[in-house]
């Protein structure tokens, strides 16, 4: 859906045609204002009304596949006649306890809603198909993981000398990274961090002033978003890629790490356990633990003869999980499935 499109348009490019639905303030060229939440008070019922006659009329598709449960496309998807599963992404139910608004209540009312209406969910971890289930005791959980960027596996991570650190995600409390600054200022030894991710003007003017505050200036680096292939160069340089979440289902930045074959350490929160088996394919700690983060670091950078048998490792489970091609098969074995029932 679009609000930047007249009218319902369709596009055909390397044999997938693609159909915009318009969505927006009826009779005008504009969306709905940020400051009014019309769709999400009610629940896009405008969108999915307009959507629903478009898809029955022009597409009449075998089957439907909605991503996420926070947005109209799974509700959409259970208001019509045809077979549909839901891949789930973020759990708001979880976010929710840290970021509290009216925004994200009203997105956890329409993700409990979309999760007791549907029959079919496609899950990646422990974590989410357990929520699931709470919720809907009768749905069919299908594993279906979400394919990474071919670019990242297109070389092998080799182990730097330097005791380098990468973070990547959005700038806020949630994603632990203010944890990492006060966990760095733990550690004794010259460590360097840079840091890939956006935030809000406050959190990222917070991080600054610790950053600051700390006197780690000449350690950290803010390098604001980057394309898929500066990631790959900052990746080359680092040693392990940190990711110090309090809550999180199956992040990409943990996925996309274990693409390349860099080392992880992330938290043992939500759904990263089921990605990470602990000094395996990766290392777990607390969350909301600077201490903890800090010593984990260190034992790391003490035993890096084990960092190269870790990266062999979680190549081969990216490879067997994110890999585009078998994420396809997976994907469409698990449409045949439903098709079939």
């Amino acid at each position: 859906m679009s609000q930047y499109v007249n009218s319902n348009c369709t596009g055909f490019k390397g044999g997938i045609t693609y159909h915009v639905i318009r969505d927006g303030v009826p009779f005008t060229n504009s969306g709905y204002p940020s400051f009014i939440p019309v769709q999400r008070l009610t629940e896009y019922y405008f969108f999915r009304r307009r959507a629903s006659r478009y898809i029955q009329s022009k597409i009449q598709p075998d089957i439907i596949h909605a991503h996420g449960t926070e947005g109209p496309y799974s509700l959409l998807a259970s208001q019509l006649s045809y077979p549909y599963i839901t891949s789930i992404q973020g759990i708001l139910r979880e976010i929710v306890k840290h970021e509290s608004s009216i925004l994200n209540f009203l997105k956890v009312r329409s993700e409990k809603k979309a999760i007791e209406s549907g029959d079919f969910f496609g899950c990646r971890t422990d974590f989410d198909s357990s929520y699931v289930k709470s919720i809907n005791k009768k749905s069919n959980i299908i594993y279906l993981p979400e394919a990474m960027n071919s670019l990242y596996f297109s070389e092998e991570w080799k182990m730097v000398g330097e005791n380098n650190l990468v973070f990547i995600g959005t700038i806020c409390e949630r994603k632990g990274i203010f944890d990492l600054i006060k966990a760095l200022n733990l550690i004794k030894r010259k460590v360097n961090l840079k840091i890939i991710g956006t935030g809000s003007a406050s959190d990222t003017q917070k991080l600054s002033k610790m950053i600051e505050y700390f006197q780690l200036e000449d350690s950290v680096e803010l390098m604001g978003r980057l394309d898929p292939q500066e990631i790959l160069v900052v990746f080359k340089e680092s040693l392990l890629c940190v990711l110090p979440s309090h809550v999180d289902n199956s992040p990409n930045t943990v996925a996309e790490a274990q693409a390349f074959g860099i080392p992880v350490l992330s938290t043992r929160v939500g759904g990263i356990p089921s990605m990470i088996s602990e000094n395996v394919t990766g290392f777990l700690t607390e969350p909301k633990n600077s201490e903890g983060l800090a010593e984990s670091i260190e034992k790391i950078l003490d035993k890096r003869e084990i960092l190269n048998e870790i990266s062999e490792r979680e190549k081969l489970l990216a490879h067997d999980n994110y890999y585009p091609s078998k994420v396809a098969e997976i994907t469409v074995a698990a449409y045949r499935n439903i098709l079939s029932l």
